[in-house]
């Protein structure tokens, strides 16, 4: 049956009539995107607060494989993500983004990314409390 459809990752509306037997749809786009891009993607659309939540619905998505790359972008994403929807800084989010987005996926070490981005978010997050 054909109609508006919401993309489980991105949130964007679609006309389509494909869905899995649960009801869930996921768009051309984030279905084809490779994992960094899609995991950018999806963090950039999210407006979830609770990280666990968020990195859920991530991991679900087989582009997302245990134990490979994509989960050393994946952890400074989501804290990225959850910090802005927090603070209500959408705009601000979309174009942190865009300039750090590039230079983390350089990076396969997750100390170097864990030390340059997410170390200065967690305390802003806990400044804040």
């Amino acid at each position: 049956m054909r109609g508006n459809r919401i993309c489980y990752y991105c949130l964007e509306k679609y006309d389509a009539n494909v869905a899995c037997a649960d009801g869930y749809f996921v768009c051309d786009k984030c279905h084809s995107l490779p994992a960094n891009n899609f995991i950018e993607r999806t963090c950039i659309k999210s407006k979830l607060e609770d990280p666990l939540e968020l990195v859920s619905i991530l991991m679900k998505n087989p582009k997302i494989k245990m134990h490979e790359l994509e989960h050393h972008f994946l952890v400074p994403a989501k804290i990225m993500s959850v910090y802005y929807n927090k603070m209500k800084g959408f705009r601000k989010k979309e174009n942190k983004s865009k300039n750090q987005g590039i230079e983390l996926k350089k990076y396969s070490g997750g100390f170097v990314v864990l030390i340059k981005y997410v170390a200065p978010l967690l305390v802003r997050v806990f400044l804040s409390i």
